[in-house]
């Protein structure tokens, strides 16, 4: 089977090649009949639009995140900061989804907390972006990214990167929104 490059892109539309041939078409005759190679070639184009090596919120983004806390387990906060010597929150998440997922995400929280779609905090997935606004730093905000049973990851002003717990009574009272992209 040979299929054109036209063919193949990213959108749904389900428009024939003719280069694409039924297994029954007889040789030299076009054959107006659903190909029966479709579903396999839009399965490939579905497979091959995708931005993520791995799509969150897929069973294995939980281990991927878990591996990223290890990898990054310590790392002092930094404002402004975007490596293993010192990273902020936003840093952290946007770096996270680079390296995890080939996503890029904006930089600063506001940008971040701009993006994606609103979520309701008992329908929380791996891979959700956590939002906070921190009462006694006025409009700080601050960002973390969801794992499960309530924890999150984030870079924490206190401890660096870190696993905390949305029950917890400062997270809880400090919780925003939370947002899937």
């Amino acid at each position: 089977m040979k299929a054109t490059t036209a063919s193949m892109t990213c959108n749904l539309g389900l428009a024939r090649s003719d280069s694409l041939r039924s297994p029954t078409a007889s040789a030299g005759k076009a054959d107006h009949q659903p190909y029966k190679v479709m579903p396999f070639i839009v399965i490939l184009m579905l497979v091959g639009c995708g931005g993520h090596s791995v799509p969150p919120h897929s069973n294995n983004v939980l281990d991927q995140l878990y591996a990223q806390h290890q990898e990054w387990q310590g790392t002092p906060y930094k404002l402004g900061g975007y490596d293993k010597g010192g990273i902020d929150c936003s840093g952290f998440v946007a770096r996270t989804y680079a390296d995890l997922f080939d996503q890029q995400l904006p930089r600063t929280t506001t940008a971040q907390s701009k993006t994606g779609y609103l979520v309701k905090r008992d329908e929380l997935k791996a891979g959700d972006l956590v939002f906070f606004k921190i009462a006694n730093r006025g409009k700080l905000q601050h960002v973390g990214i969801y794992l499960e049973n309530n924890q999150f990851v984030h870079a924490s002003t206190s401890k660096g990167v870190t696993i905390s717990n949305l029950a917890n009574n400062y997270w809880q009272k400090s919780y925003w929104k939370a947002i899937r992209l």
